[in-house]
């Protein structure tokens, strides 16, 4: 195992990193290969009174470790228990993504097996660097391609919002100590339902899906006639020329704000288009909001902060690949504490899913001195009891019903390109 993290380490960029302050900035630095840069710890708790106790407390020191400054920001910590062995892979958000993960597992899963065959490690070939990325996304916040995106921007962000509905008026900061999560799931055949058999309805995608149920959901519990949403992206897509970063780890995470359209009525048809054409017309999938508000100078993109999304949302998509592969397989142990209690949280709720052993789980963070248990519970009922209402009417359509941006034409709005359906099947 500590083979295998000599070699990730060596092979993937982003896991040397470490984080300076130099002239009131933050600069990112690669301490390079010459020592090795993740920690390694070993805990016997196969004689614990309590086992899973045991590995949470440890599992937390393990996440305590890290040290924006000196690193390492990769933590192992391997715990031999009676019923096997239950490793923990903590990496620091600053330098993997959703993607990353994904990329590391896969790597470790083959290069763990590589070693067991008593064979080298040899890992896929790597893709650009984050360096070579980042240094172009800074040419790119410069260029009129981007550019020109900066008037869809500045229109979402001067779109008239209402504040969320709350319990209780809160401490003015959101905390993670004073943060608590709730969830539910669907079931595998419900699960099954939602990424086979919905689609084909309207060509849609699993956001196009999850965004619009859950609009439904804000709808009844808010009375709003806009939702505004903090809608999180990979971040990778492809419009850098001859820069690929397919498997190249490093935290490129999108966040772009979405304002949707509450008071259409003509049907649950006609609800999911809409949704599915407001996420098409977003520019390259919202890669260049975060270029424009950081990269671009203010005075070329007239990107501020008028309006902040109350609500993040971030659908991670299927990990049951990812998590049982090789000899390896998911722990239902605790990784322990994975952010400090005095961190800050942004949005008064954050909306996540993923698929795991063949499950759909949607869960809510928040603020218990925002929200009573019960209010975030009802919220995540009916939106659950929305997207099965939207399943349902789905599997029933046996036809596809086009939208304009299957033509290629996202600038035509839905109502108009419905009647000229219309008028077109008339003839």
């Amino acid at each position: 195992m500590e083979e295998v993290a000599v070699k990730l380490t060596d092979h993937h960029d982003a896991l040397r990193m470490v984080y300076t302050q130099e002239a009131g900035k933050i600069v990112q630095m690669n301490r390079g290969t010459a020592r090795r840069v993740f920690g390694l710890h070993v805990f016997d708790v196969s004689a614990a009174a309590d086992v899973h106790v045991a590995i949470e407390q440890q599992a937390t020191q393990v996440q305590q470790a890290m040290n924006l400054e000196s690193g390492p920001l990769m933590q192992l910590g391997l715990f031999r228990t009676g019923n096997g062995d239950h490793l923990l892979i903590a990496i620091h958000h600053l330098v993997v993504d959703g993607v990353s993960w994904r990329i590391l597992l896969e790597d470790f899963a083959w290069a763990y097996e590589q070693r067991m065959k008593g064979e080298a490690i040899v890992l896929p070939g790597k893709t650009h660097s984050y360096r070579t990325w980042s240094e172009r996304m800074g040419v790119y916040a410069q260029s009129r391609e981007l550019l020109r995106e900066a008037e869809y921007w500045r229109q979402e962000e001067q779109t008239h919002v209402e504040r969320l509905p709350k319990d209780g008026e809160g401490s003015g900061v959101r905390k993670i100590g004073s943060s608590a999560t709730t969830a539910i799931h669907l079931s595998e055949a419900e699960t099954k339902n939602l990424l086979t058999g919905t689609h084909h309805a309207y060509k849609t995608e699993m956001n196009d899906v999850l965004l619009a149920a859950l609009g439904l959901a804000m709808q009844e519990w808010t009375g709003h006639e806009t939702l505004a949403i903090h809608l999180e992206g990979h971040g990778r897509e492809e419009v850098l020329d001859d820069v690929e970063v397919t498997r190249t780890v490093g935290w490129f995470t999108s966040i772009y704000p979405v304002v949707f359209d509450l008071k259409k009525t003509e049907g649950i048809g006609y609800w999911i288009k809409s949704f599915k054409e407001k996420l098409r017309r977003i520019p390259n999938k919202g890669v260049g909001y975060g270029a424009l508000k950081y990269l671009t100078p203010v005075e070329k993109s007239g990107i501020g902060s008028e309006m902040l999304p109350e609500i993040s949302f971030n659908y991670l998509g299927q990990w049951d690949r990812e998590m049982n592969a090789g000899a390896m397989s998911l722990s239902g142990l605790s990784t322990g504490l994975l952010m400090s209690p005095q961190s800050e949280r942004v949005h008064a709720l954050d909306i996540a899913g993923n698929v795991v052993e063949g499950k759909l789980i949607l869960s809510v963070t928040y603020d218990k001195q925002e929200y009573e248990e019960s209010t975030m519970q009802g919220l995540l009922d009916n939106y659950k009891k929305q997207l099965l209402s939207i399943i349902g009417h789905c599997m029933q359509q046996t036809k596809t019903e086009l939208t304009p941006s299957d033509v290629g034409n996202e600038e035509v709005p839905l109502d108009v390109f419905e009647e000229l359906l219309t008028e077109l099947n008339e003839l």
